[in-house]
Parts: structure tokens; sequence; C-alpha cells
């Protein structure tokens, strides 16, 4: 009843202006890719008009105070979004925002997972070891801000006729 088919989006020859691709898909998805104003335009142009595509990204809960320099400061709110996804006529179907424990469940278990991978590799390739931390540092911060107002969400979308 379905066959999947993986591709790269960024290698894959996209449409400039014009008809729609000769071949298209029931649905399109593209999980943590791009931000969802680069792939929403990109996803839509695989699927036809009433097919559907599934974003990955994420949203401010809230908008920032004027003038703020909070590292999220410069991500869309939920609004944004779903203004985005109107503009170019298509339907939000469904909406997920993940919750703040699930969230925090997601970050432990992911930087655990990336911790005993580093630990492994650094005892095969103690050059990495400096390199290594470094990433995990990043990662670790990246998963903090994800406990902000920031948060993951994940879009179902309807293309619509144009």
């Amino acid at each position: 009843r379905c066959t999947f088919r993986v591709g790269d989006a960024a290698r894959t020859p996209r449409p400039a202006r014009g008809p729609a691709p000769e071949r298209t898909f029931d649905a399109a998805l593209m999980i943590g890719l791009w931000s969802f104003e680069l792939a929403a335009p990109r996803l839509r142009s695989l699927v036809p008009p009433g097919g559907v595509y599934v974003i990955d990204d994420a949203v401010r809960l809230r908008p920032a105070p004027a003038g703020s320099r909070a590292p999220t400061a410069g991500f869309p709110t939920r609004a944004d979004a779903r203004a985005f996804f109107a503009a170019l006529g298509d339907e939000l179907l469904a909406e997920r925002v993940t919750p703040l424990p699930r969230v925090r469940a997601m970050n432990r278990a992911i930087l655990a997972a990336l911790r005993t991978r580093a630990a492994a590799l650094e005892t095969t390739h103690p050059r990495l070891r400096r390199s290594l931390r470094a990433f995990i540092a990043r990662q670790a911060s990246a998963s903090r801000t994800l406990e902000t107002d920031l948060r993951p969400v994940l879009w179902l979308v309807r293309r619509g006729p144009a």
C-alpha cells in the first residue's frame, strides 16, 4: 500500500517557477534539515495539490520582547508559522509542540548516547578528544535552548491548489 523513497532534498532537482515536477508523491517529509520557511516550498513542490507534507522545526512559544538579545529571539512563533503556511495557500492539518517534560527526557537520552559514543571514540582516536568534548558542549547548549521558550514542533500540512 505504501512505498517509501529516501532522497537528498539538497541534491534532488527542484523546479524553478512553473509546472510541478513530473514525479510527485502523495506525501513528503523533512525532519530536522531546514527551517520551515525553506522546507515548505521544497516539499510542496514534491506533492500534488491535496498532497501532504510534514516538517519538523522549532518555534518560540511567545513573541520575543522588543530589543531582546536572547538566542531564541530570531525564531518565529507558532502564529508566524501558521501565517506562512496560509500565505502559501496551504492548510495546516495538525501541529504538535513537544511538551517540556518530553523535551527534557529526549535531551537527557540524546546527550547520554552522545557522551557514550564520544568516550568510545576517544579511546580509539585520542586526538579527537578536544573536538568531541567541544561538540558535546555545543549539543548540551542547544539542548538547553529547547528547554526555554523554544520548542520542537511537527507540522502536517495539506498543499493547496496553487
